[in-house]
């Protein structure tokens, strides 16, 4: 396993990151099944952190949770959703 720059920058880790990630944000939760990549400094070109890609499946979990949320929104009276976005 290669080794990671990801402690040279404690910003990350209160942006709420950590070396390895979950890529994929789904009904309130990260989630990841698919292939790992790393993220790499484009100053230097080391290495930082890992991220987790989203699976076929999560993808299409993700698709189906996005559908239900939108029957939720759309049930929102116009002025609380207005406030929200605000």
């Amino acid at each position: 396993m290669e080794k990671l720059t990801f402690n040279q920058f404690p910003f990350l880790a209160e942006l709420g990151l950590a070396e390895d990630n979950l890529g994929c944000y789904r009904a309130g939760q990260w989630v990841g099944n698919g292939a790992t990549v790393t993220a790499i400094n484009p100053a230097n070109n080391q290495p930082i952190a890992r991220v987790r890609l989203a699976s076929i499946k999560d993808y299409h979990d993700t698709i189906a949770a996005i559908q239900e949320e939108k029957k939720r929104w759309m049930a929102t009276p116009a002025p609380a959703r207005g406030e929200i976005v605000r």
